[in-house]
């Protein structure tokens, strides 16, 4: 137990010569990746829109449908369809330590990605 002791102590004071901080000795750290690129992930999505306009009059269509809804009373509602984009997060390929990695994050990380490095 003294000699374990005695190893950390040791550890401590070389890291603090060499300027290194103790979250060092940790199994985990936080560091600093080089970004190489980062991919929008788009999600496509079609909706039906109603016109804001209904008609009450009869309507020029034939369909059974929407003669029945006119025919009782309903009036009748022409509806469209619209196509929405939108980024759901981002593919993004990394450097760290000469090898490249990849990971989906929520948003643009910029030129950096912040990892957590686990030291076993």
């Amino acid at each position: 137990m003294i000699i374990y002791g005695r190893s950390i102590l040791v550890l401590l004071v070389l890291g603090s010569i060499l300027g290194l901080s103790t979250h060092c000795l940790a199994d985990e750290f936080l560091a600093r990746a080089e970004v190489l690129s980062a991919v929008p992930i788009v999600q496509t999505t079609h909706k039906k829109v109603m016109n804001a306009d209904c008609r009450t009059g009869k309507p020029e269509v034939e369909d059974l449908v929407t003669l029945l809804e006119w025919d009782l009373g309903v009036g009748y509602c022409e509806t469209k369809s619209r196509q929405e984009t939108s980024v759901t997060g981002y593919r993004v390929h990394y450097l760290w330590q000469g090898q490249t990695y990849s990971q989906t994050t929520r948003e643009d990380p910029g030129s950096y990605l912040p990892i957590k490095v686990s030291v076993n």
